[in-house]
């Protein structure tokens, strides 16, 4: 989402297949039979993001339309040390973007982000992992430059449902949609196409314990879902310029 918000698409498209290729690639240094260290997999990440956004924080924060929110928890108490941010600067995006996928005990927290309050910060998704927020509230008054308000939101998302939080995940009484949603329209691919992947399923870092050593095999994979990825993204490009009609189906 930050390389989207490049002032130019097709800079962001070439930044955007980069990124990927750098996710695919990922390989970090381990004892035989153990994950790798959170410092290791934190210092290896974050490096990549300071390689491929921290040099172009200025262009993606000055896009003449699109504006980035990144989501993070800042630790209280116990996780304090390893308030949401009010801004983005050029100072504060790679951090921020880092922090935003610092899940607990897989990679470190990031501390004292340039312009928040002090303390650790971790990913957002521990809180709001697939933002199931109160669109339907939202409005130019309470938020002034929200464009909601009688309109409707966009939500792409990788499944038809939209869950609270992280830790909300396995309680099914809060997979359903609530009136927070009424004018949020989600796009989602079909069950049947997430079935049609290698191995019947998204992409996840489950796959670094399943393909263990085999990161040959593990890439092969998921450049296989990419191109499926793309694939899909062609399929809807060609309904979007067209006249055909496409389901409409109330959230569950």
């Amino acid at each position: 989402m930050a390389a989207a918000t490049l002032p130019h698409a097709d800079a962001a498209l070439a930044e955007l297949a980069e990124l990927a290729e750098d996710y695919i690639t990922q390989r970090y240094e381990h004892e035989p039979g153990k994950a790798p260290t959170a410092c290791t997999v934190s210092r290896e990440f974050g490096l990549k993001i300071r390689q491929r956004l921290g040099a172009r924080a200025a262009e993606l924060l000055s896009h003449p339309r699109l504006r980035l929110h990144v989501f993070t928890s800042h630790g209280r108490h116990l996780p304090g040390r390893q308030g949401r941010l009010r801004t983005l600067t050029p100072e504060n995006l790679t951090p921020a973007v880092l922090d935003s996928c610092s899940i607990p005990f897989r990679l470190d927290a990031v501390h004292d982000i340039p312009g928040a309050p002090r303390g650790a910060y971790w990913d957002g998704g521990i809180i709001d992992y697939r933002l199931h927020l109160p669109y339907a509230a939202m409005s130019q008054q309470a938020c002034p430059g929200w464009p909601g308000g009688d309109g409707l939101v966009l939500y792409p998302h990788f499944q038809a449902q939209v869950v609270p939080g992280w830790l909300y995940k396995a309680w099914k009484r809060r997979h359903h949609a609530s009136p927070m949603l009424d004018n949020l329209v989600l796009l989602s691919p079909r069950p049947e196409w997430v079935q049609s992947l290698p191995g019947g399923k998204l992409p996840d870092r489950a796959d670094f314990k399943t393909f263990a050593d085999d990161d040959a095999g593990r890439m092969r994979e998921w450049r296989r879902a990419v191109a499926a990825s793309h694939r899909m993204a062609d399929e809807f490009a060609n309904w979007a310029a067209g006249a055909a009609s496409i389901e409409v189906l109330p959230l569950q």
